[in-house]
């Protein structure tokens, strides 16, 4: 298995923005083509909050299928992986040229990179050479499953996934406006924003919750920092056993 660590929005947009150049995903291609026409269209008349929560099962398929070509196309998903490291760290150098949006996509997939890095050091010293799905899963099948799991794991496991698809969506728009091709008012750059933000904390948290991560006690960046501060609440309720209410959480912190 190959130690693949790019979020999965910017191998979607890889490909749709090298389609003429590339075949090995050709017959995904259509299926590209509309979830991108799909986010222009819905986060240009209905808003980022909106849309961010409607396009779960196309974001959810791609991911899938991205995924079971990725130990049949090795190679492929090698070159897709070094090119989307190059360009995230070329994007360091034209932060002035992307505005606060720029720092806040700089910032929040630094905090990915942290957390998917040990994931898939895990993944990849505990692999099995999986089959080839014939018939792939989808979202609604992903929810199916979730609620046969006893007891809180099921909203642990689904915090992740859907913390991590939220990303990918506003990594997708984040893009797309740097190249110009979605434009946003102040308002809504805005709210990309918070949710890249909360989309990375609540991926984070998650990760940690299912056992796959644990934040650097010495990092003090802020995301992280974030993160270790409702990690810490989180566990003193639990270990006190009460629900405090919001009021009482904004009184006492």
């Amino acid at each position: 298995m190959i130690q693949y660590q790019s979020p999965i929005g910017e191998v979607i947009l890889y490909n749709y923005w090298n389609r003429e150049k590339i075949s090995e995903t050709n017959f995904v291609f259509k299926k590209i083509e509309n979830l991108i026409d799909l986010i222009i269209y819905r986060t240009t008349t209905k808003g980022v909050n909106h849309t961010s929560s409607t396009l779960k099962d196309e974001l959810f398929e791609l991911r899938i299928e991205f995924l079971n070509l990725l130990n049949i196309k090795e190679e492929f998903f090698k070159k897709i992986d070094s090119f989307i490291i190059e360009e995230i760290t070329s994007k360091y150098n034209q932060l002035e040229n992307l505005g606060e949006l720029g720092i806040t996509y700089i910032n929040c997939l630094e905090t990915y990179f942290k957390v998917i890095t040990p994931i898939t050091n895990e993944l990849i010293e505990n692999f099995n050479e999986p089959n080839s799905l014939h018939e792939l899963p989808s979202y609604q099948d992903f929810k199916s499953i979730l609620s046969l799991i006893p007891g809180n794991e099921k909203n642990i496991f689904s915090d992740f996934v859907n913390s991590s698809l939220l990303f990918d969506y506003c990594l997708i728009v984040s893009e797309l406006v740097f190249k110009e091709e979605l434009k946003l008012s102040g308002s809504e750059t805005k709210n990309l924003s918070m949710l890249l933000y909360s989309s990375i904390e609540n991926f984070g948290i998650a990760a940690y919750n299912i056992g796959l991560w644990k934040p650097n006690f010495e990092d003090e960046e802020q995301i992280i920092r974030n993160i270790k501060i409702r990690l810490a609440v989180q566990e003193t309720l639990k270990s006190d056993n009460m629900s405090y209410s919001l009021d009482y959480l904004k009184e006492h912190l």
